[in-house]
């Protein structure tokens, strides 16, 4: 039986409630999951354009890292002709 409450003119304050659910990150599942949807084929369509686009990323990337490797010897071939170049300098008209 329910009881019976004297009435009040005042609200009495409840504790606040909160909603939280733990979240837990897992590295070697998200690994796991992201391997698993980029080599998962649903269609034979589907796997020539993924093949297709690893093609062009590992173009890309070779291109990519060619160029930066390019502009880093072209400095130090610079820096050698520099140096050679003082070093005739001093040698032939000093």
């Amino acid at each position: 039986m329910a009881q019976l409450r004297i009435p009040s003119l005042f609200k009495a304050n409840q504790p606040k409630q909160f909603n939280f659910t733990p979240r837990y990150y897992d590295a070697d599942k998200e690994r796991h999951d992201k391997l698993r949807k980029k080599y998962s084929v649903k269609s034979k369509e589907e796997a020539v354009t993924v093949t297709k686009d690893n093609i062009r990323a590992s173009f890309d990337a070779h291109r990519r890292t060619e160029i930066q490797r390019g502009s880093f010897l072209s400095g130090r071939f610079l820096l050698v002709l520099a140096v050679v170049a003082v070093a005739a300098y001093f040698i032939f008209y000093r």
